[in-house]
């Protein structure tokens, strides 16, 4: 499948199962304002093993599969590793926080806008701030050109850590 068909179902078959995660990605950047597409889910998990608790049971829901098309199982995972799978609905690539600021698992959640979906739907999107980091580090073109358009959206975009000019 390319692009994300059904984001709602994927974050319904998160919640459903009690995972706890952040939206980040494209999907936190449409949720902060800016008008793009994208082609995948994006989240944060704890980096703790509680951090995959509930993702059986949505990745059974979701029927995920690996790269090669095999059920996909927290079994194949290896902890705290960045993982990608494709499901029913769309991509989803989840990422586990980093252990040290300014991208705390803890500071993360907590720092999370809680938002409501038409559906109903709730979630919890990554911080403006935690937003601009994970982009700079990510450092893709398409990560500056988020950052641009948020700073279109917003004015100045927060820094919680410095930028090293290359």
């Amino acid at each position: 499948m390319s692009g994300v068909g059904d984001p709602v179902a994927i974050f319904t078959a998160l919640n459903d199962a009690a995972v706890d995660y952040v939206v980040i990605g494209g999907m936190a950047v449409i949720l902060h304002g800016v008008v793009r597409t994208t082609m995948d889910v994006d989240i944060m998990i704890s980096p703790l093993p509680t951090g995959r608790d509930g993702f059986e049971t949505a990745f059974a829901a979701l029927e995920a599969t690996d790269r090669g098309g095999e059920p996909f199982g927290i079994q194949g995972w290896p902890q705290g590793e960045n993982v990608r799978v494709t499901t029913a609905c769309g991509p989803l690539d989840i990422m586990p926080a980093d252990s040290g600021p300014p991208l705390e698992w803890a500071d993360i959640r907590n720092a999370a806008r809680r938002v409501i979906l038409a559906s109903g739907c709730e979630l919890k999107v990554v911080s403006l701030e935690h937003l601009v980091v994970l982009k700079q580090r990510a450092g893709r073109y398409t990560d500056l050109a988020d950052l641009e358009s948020l700073e279109c959206v917003h004015g100045p975009l927060p820094l919680l850590e410095p930028v090293v000019a290359s």
